[in-house]
């Protein structure tokens, strides 16, 4: 309600460049929140690529698994070296919210697999993200229920599911954080 009521309350351009530095599940949150001309108003003042993630979130309901997600996390090429892999990864942790995965997506953004922050530190350097990969994959589509999220999560006990469409693309994820909100909205 805070951020809300400030983020009326101040110049288009500089709640342009706040929003921009928020995490994109939480800008979108924010933006879901105010009146529609006003969110608007503010995307048209952020950086083109960044606008357009929040836009892709702001489509879903807040209670499904796609107003749950995030595009803050780190997808790769199958064909990427380890070493190269960790690289990437410690260059764009700051951006992060989702740290504990990499997600493997062929160029048409095709999820192929997944592979643990862990898996990636103790494999060699010279092999490839393909040879290393979790190729069981458990996924929700965008549509899902959070409930049907709240039970995947503790089912399977990941500490992120990456969300995807009716052709197996990657659209986001969701972290753990996400489905403590919905268990425990107010615990802050």
């Amino acid at each position: 309600k805070i951020q809300k009521s400030l983020i009326e309350e101040i110049p288009v351009e500089k709640a342009s460049d706040i929003v921009e530095e928020m995490s994109p599940s939480d800008a979108a949150d924010l933006l879901g929140d105010l009146p529609e001309e006003k969110a608007e108003e503010i995307l048209e003042g952020m950086e083109k690529e960044k606008a357009e993630d929040l836009r892709e979130l702001l489509v879903h309901d807040e209670k499904t698994a796609g107003g749950l997600m995030t595009t803050a996390f780190l997808s790769l090429p199958p064909t990427l070296l380890v070493e190269t892999a960790m690289a990437r990864l410690k260059a764009e942790a700051p951006n992060l919210e989702i740290f504990d995965y990499i997600y493997v997506t062929d160029e048409e953004e095709l999820l192929r697999g997944v592979v643990s922050v862990r898996d990636l530190f103790t494999a060699q350097p010279h092999q490839t993200l393909s040879e290393i990969q979790s190729q069981r994959l458990v996924t929700i589509k965008p549509d899902e229920h959070e409930k049907e999220v709240v039970d995947m999560f503790a089912k399977y006990g990941f500490r992120a599911l990456p969300v995807v469409d009716e052709e197996n693309r990657l659209k986001g994820v969701i972290g753990f954080r996400s489905v403590l909100e919905v268990l425990a909205p107010d615990a802050g």
